[in-house]
């Protein structure tokens, strides 16, 4: 039987399961809702309670008030005695009896003038009255029951002698009334008993329709939820609807949105490296596989074999030269936890870098008949990467000599300014347009379409330049003058910027 039972437990338990678990909003709404429904009830029957067994107990101390002044009003004086009309003052509740009531009257505050059937004998303990109102206290009542005692004392005169020797014939009268409070707190513990009932009752009730609200309330969470999960990689473009959702789901949304949007770029940018690689990869590996196949039809000369193996070497150096971009790129791009350990900055002097390096490309400007304007005076200091800077300069000069028309002309120039180092290289006879020199900077873009010219020239040099040049805090930027020429402006923070950014940073954290 335990074991036919078990789906069915589970069952329940999978539909439970959201509703005990103490992450979920849902319970935490209502376990706040059900302490802030049972504080409120609580406080609200605990006043309600005070206040009512106040009521009740001013209630009972107004009736023994009017009992005592009922049996006041029976003490007379004659021929000097105090006295208290007996005929009148039998009261069925002073009788002798298991829930019987005590009175007793003492004149001048020692002689007890009469005492109720119910003492049999016994006193009451005085109570000090002071003023014309009546005094109230707890206790025991002789018969050891707990009670509460009311006394009231006044002046008693003789009629006849009233107006003519007040002060030597009156007497000090002090009558005490004492009855049970069972009764009175009985109805008040029973008061007490209803209101807790009726409070938990009500919290349970409240708790119950609130998480009905909250599980209603929260059902755009889930519809959102729901549309995220739909959203694949394959429909990146479609965007969550935040007509139907409440005002404070809007802006949840709206970053959602937001998120798609970059993650639809990334993949796009994805698939067009995926696309441009495969194309970079396909033209120079089918032109060696031919130049190898043409080559091993027939016996060739030497010198046949030799430029057929130097043009393969050429092809090769394009391809690592590629191969060694894109791994740089993807170091300088990675965001994981395993990524290549960060560059060192430091101190550089970028006139004396610009002139080391410009030594390893001065035979190709020359060869091609360049001529050459240099306007970089060393001592202009730089706070980079030694080796990154060294690679973007040689993008920079192997750029601009690849492109510049024969003949043409190449220009260096570098300046320091205040808390930072620019220097640009630029070249004449360039054919892009403005619109295109904004785009130098995209992977695999060159501005022949075809992609047959520049040599060794894949498209990632000024990419990777970008990466490295804004990796060192510094912007790099392309642009079109009058007359063809194409020139890259590259701008560095100075040590002394950097220092004080350190400085600042470090007076923040700490």
């Amino acid at each position: 039987m335990c074991w036919e039972m078990w789906p069915v437990s589970e069952t329940l338990l999978h539909k439970l399961r959201p509703l005990v678990d103490h992450r979920s909003l849902r319970v935490r709404l209502v376990l706040a809702t059900a302490v802030a429904l049972s504080i409120i009830f609580a406080l609200t029957a605990g006043a309600l309670y005070m206040a009512m067994r106040g009521s009740l107990r001013a209630e009972f101390d107004e009736s023994l008030s009017i009992k005592a002044r009922g049996l006041a009003s029976l003490v007379e004086k004659h021929n000097g005695k105090v006295i208290l009309d007996d005929e009148h003052a039998h009261l069925q509740e002073f009788e002798k009896q298991k829930r019987a009531q005590f009175y007793q009257v003492w004149v001048d505050g020692a002689t007890v003038v009469t005492r109720s059937p119910s003492l049999e004998g016994r006193d009451l303990e005085p109570i000090a009255v002071t003023g014309v109102k009546p005094t109230y206290r707890d206790g025991r009542l002789p018969d050891g029951r707990k009670g509460r005692f009311v006394a009231l004392s006044y002046e008693l005169y003789p009629e006849e002698k009233e107006k003519q020797n007040r002060q030597k014939a009156s007497s000090r009268v002090t009558v005490m009334v004492a009855a049970e409070t069972r009764g009175y707190e009985n109805t008040a513990s029973n008061l007490g008993l209803l209101l807790l009932g009726g409070c938990a009752l009500a919290t349970v009730v409240g708790v119950v329709c609130i998480a009905v609200l909250i599980g209603r309330g929260l059902r755009p969470v889930g519809r959102v939820a729901a549309a995220i999960a739909n959203v694949g990689h394959q429909n990146l473009a479609e965007r969550l609807r935040d007509d139907a959702v409440p005002t404070e789901l809007r802006p949840v949304v709206g970053r959602l949105n937001e998120l798609l949007g970059r993650l639809e770029g990334a993949f796009a940018r994805e698939r067009a490296l995926t696309a441009d690689v495969a194309h970079e990869l396909r033209t120079p590996l089918a032109g060696l596989r031919a130049a190898l196949e043409v080559c091993g039809t027939r016996r060739r000369e030497a010198g046949d074999y030799e430029r057929t193996i130097a043009r393969c070497i050429g092809t090769l150096d394009r391809l690592q030269g590629m191969v060694d971009n894109l791994l740089r790129l993807a170091r300088l791009e990675a965001a994981g936890p395993v990524t290549a350990p960060a560059p060192v900055q430091e101190p550089v002097d970028v006139g004396e870098l610009l002139a080391s390096r410009w030594d390893e490309f001065r035979s190709r400007a020359e060869a091609r008949q360049m001529t050459i304007r240099w306007d970089a005076p060393t001592g202009l200091a730089a706070h980079a990467d030694v080796e990154g800077l060294a690679v973007v300069i040689d993008n920079l000069f192997d750029n601009a000599i690849s492109y510049a028309n024969r003949g043409g002309e190449l220009r260096v120039r570098g300046e320091a300014r205040p808390g930072q180092v620019t220097f640009d290289v630029c070249n004449t006879g360039s054919e892009l347009s403005a619109e295109q020199a904004g785009r130098v900077f995209d992977r695999f873009w060159r501005g022949d379409a075809s992609r047959t010219g520049a040599g060794l020239h894949c498209g990632l040099g000024l990419t990777l330049a970008r990466r490295i040049v804004e990796g060192a805090g510094g912007t790099i930027a392309a642009t079109i003058e009058t007359g063809g020429i194409f020139r890259v402006t590259v701008s560095l923070p100075g040590p002394a910027q950097v220092a004080a950014a350190e400085q600042a940073a470090s007076a923040v954290s700490g």
